[in-house]
Parts: structure tokens; sequence; C-alpha cells
């Protein structure tokens, strides 16, 4: 099942959107990627399904090395509660980061990231994509569209206590093909990498897979360089 959404700029949003439903409520959604500034809005959508209140807390990996306090909120039985990441004070602006939001109380749920875009900010268009309710040590990302005209970017997310290394691997005319850049990169604890494709890979779009030696969760952006429009989603983990 998917939702696809059209805006006709009556309340200053135009265009598509299509996005995934969720099988299925989890205690945890991880978002790798995330960030929020002037005319960029960060929130979380949390939906709870049950017939019980639950408890949630938002979680944010800065690539600063900031820990923020993660917030807390009571999300009503069979209610919705947005939390915005500027209101909240998650993470500082322009800060890039992970997000986790976590049930605290067994109850589970469901949760979108919108990311809205307007001008000052260089990114324009709306976005709203599910977490990822779990991580694994293989990924795929079936679909590429890098070039000029697409800024492709791979975020790769360790959400573990431990240190994980990982490699991407390019699909190039049915060879598997290893990224010299991104070969056997170490992720420490709690920590995340990002790479535009473009400057490690001269022959994007093409499929890709990251392969870990720990659970990880991939998120890929091919949002356009420099037309409006944003466009995130998660890889295929793989078992």
């Amino acid at each position: 099942v998917d939702r696809l959404q059209r805006f006709d700029a009556s309340v200053g949003r135009s265009g598509l959107s299509l996005a995934l439903a969720a099988p299925a409520p989890a205690e945890v959604w991880t978002f790798p990627a995330g960030r929020h500034e002037e005319g960029l809005v960060e929130r979380w959508h949390v939906y709870n399904p049950s017939d019980r209140d639950a408890v949630v807390t938002v979680e944010a990996v800065t690539d600063s090395g900031e820990i923020p306090i993660p917030v807390e909120r009571t999300v009503s039985a069979r209610g919705q509660l947005v939390i915005d990441a500027t209101e909240a004070v998650v993470v500082p602006a322009e800060t890039a980061h992970s997000s986790t939001v976590r049930s605290v109380d067994g109850v589970g749920l469901v949760v979108e990231r919108e990311l809205s875009g307007v001008a000052p900010s260089s990114r324009r268009g709306w976005s709203s994509m599910l977490g990822s309710p779990l991580a694994a040590e293989r990924w795929l990302l079936a679909a590429g569209a890098g070039g000029g005209q697409v800024d492709e970017r791979l975020v790769v997310y360790n959400p573990g206590p431990e240190p994980v290394r990982f490699s991407v691997v390019a699909q190039l005319d049915g060879r598997s093909v290893v990224v010299d850049e991104l070969s056997d990169v170490e992720l420490g604890p709690a920590s995340r990498r990002e790479v535009t494709m473009a400057e490690v890979l001269d022959d994007s779009p093409v499929p890709l897979s990251v392969e870990a030696d720990g659970p990880v969760v991939v998120e890929r952006d091919l949002s356009p360089a420099s037309d409006p429009g944003i466009t995130t989603l998660l890889g295929i983990p793989l078992p």
C-alpha cells in the first residue's frame, strides 16, 4: 500500500508525493538523515494506533559530536502527535544528524519524518518518509538518479554501541564492484557517514548495495540539484 498526494499550490505547495504505508507498528523508527535550518522544517509525525497512551522519545545523533538531550512526549491512544525539530530543540539548526523515535513503554507506533523547504533554504520542496523499524547488515538500493540534474547522496548510520565497518558495492553491467572510496569504512558507535555519490562514482546512477559487519540503517537522497523537490527513501534491508 502506498499514499499518493497531489498539491495544487493553493497553500504554497505544488507537485506530487508518493510514500509507502507501514505494514505494522514498531517500537523504534530510525531516520539516518536529517537537517533543519531557516526555511527548512523538519518534523516527526507520530501515530499511536493502540488503545494505550504511549510515551515516546526523540533522540538525535549529530555530525558535530553534540549529544542533544532526548525529548519526551506522550501520544494519546489512537492519536497523532507532531514534533517540530525547532520547537523541541532536539538538534541545533544547520547541523546534519540522524534521529530515532522510540517508544519507552512498549506501545507500537508508526512514525514519518517530514521535510518542508522554502527560500532562503537551498532545499525547496516537501517530503514525508517512514523511518526504519530495524537495522541490518545488508541493504539494497535499486534505483539511482545521479548526474548533473540530481544531487544523489547516501547516508549510512550505525545506531549501535559498537563500531562497524561497511562497504558500498555498485552493480555495473552485471558485475559487483566495490566503490574504492567506500571500501571497509569504519563507523563509530552511534555515528553516520554521508556521501555525495557523484564524488566517488563516475557511473552513477546504478543500483547499490551496502554491506556491513554489524547492523546499520541506510537512506538515499535523490533530490534535484537545482530545481525544487525533495526526494528521500530508505534502502531495502536484506536477510
